[in-house]
């Protein structure tokens, strides 16, 4: 769990400049929740890659340009469940096929 704390960490830091600044704590449990009961069964080594994952998801949507809000929007809302990886994963694929 010690890695997990770190990463957690270094995802309260990173948010501070991201646009989910503001719900920051609740970004950072949603996370931890969200990694520790889809990857826990799988030991702590699988916690941290989905934990960092999400960590690097959030960073790179808070600098896509503005008129990729709506796309946004509507990623999260259907893929957020999944984490955020899989909200960028979606917009980028909405992003290739020209889809808004």
């Amino acid at each position: 769990m010690k890695q997990s704390a770190l990463i957690l960490a270094g995802l309260a830091l990173a948010l501070g400049s991201c646009a989910y600044a503001g719900q920051a704590a609740d970004v950072i449990k949603e996370i931890e929740t969200r990694c520790n009961e889809q990857m826990g069964a799988y030991g702590e080594g699988m916690i941290g890659p989905c934990i960092e994952g999400d960590v690097r998801a959030i960073n790179a949507l808070s600098e896509y340009p503005p008129e990729y809000g709506a796309v946004i929007a509507r990623c999260m809302e259907t893929m957020r469940p999944c984490g955020y990886a899989m909200v960028k994963t979606s917009v980028d694929e909405a992003a290739r096929s020209g889809t808004e």
